[in-house]
């Protein structure tokens, strides 16, 4: 696949947007905003098939995306993408829950505005699309995710669909 003007995110482009905000469904998860740290990881679980995806499968082929250089050079040129105003939002109801359930199970380890910590690998959530989020926390809950940590798995086993 040809590289466009901005090297290799012409990859991304296709499903994450532009500006790499991911889809308006929401199911696809914005990039930017994210610790580079947990993008190069993310990146080298789905080229190593440590986390499988369809999707991902094809872009992070080596030929697809290059060397290790050319992935830190893209997760650069994502770090200059601007953030989102308008990620998509849950629909509201329960948020006293919610607030409770995140400083239980979350927030200890995301901080208490969901900004992670790059150093330990915990990605920032804060500003995550809603649905991505919810189906992501399902994956954990259920241990389909093929790269859960056991306190991930842990916290969120016993969480109900609607919490």
């Amino acid at each position: 696949m040809p590289l466009d003007q901005h090297g290799y995110y012409g990859l991304c482009r296709q499903c994450h947007k532009k500006h790499g905000h991911g889809s308006k469904s929401g199911l696809v998860p914005q990039l930017v905003g994210q610790h580079r740290e947990i993008l190069i990881r993310q990146l080298a679980e789905f080229r190593a098939g440590i986390r499988p995806s369809e999707d991902m499968e094809t872009v992070t082929e080596e030929g697809e995306m290059g060397e290790p250089q050319d992935i830190a050079d893209l997760i650069g040129y994502i770090a200059t993408l601007p953030l989102t105003k308008e990620p998509r939002l849950g629909p509201g109801i329960d948020l006293d829950l919610g607030a409770e359930l995140y400083e239980k199970k979350c927030a200890d380890c995301h901080g208490e505005t969901g900004h992670g910590d790059a150093v330990q690998g915990i990605p920032r959530i804060g500003g995550q699309h809603y649905p991505y989020m919810i189906k992501q926390l399902l994956a954990f809950r259920d241990n389909v995710r093929t790269t859960p940590t056991t306190k991930m798995v842990t916290r969120l086993k016993d969480l109900s669909e609607d919490e």
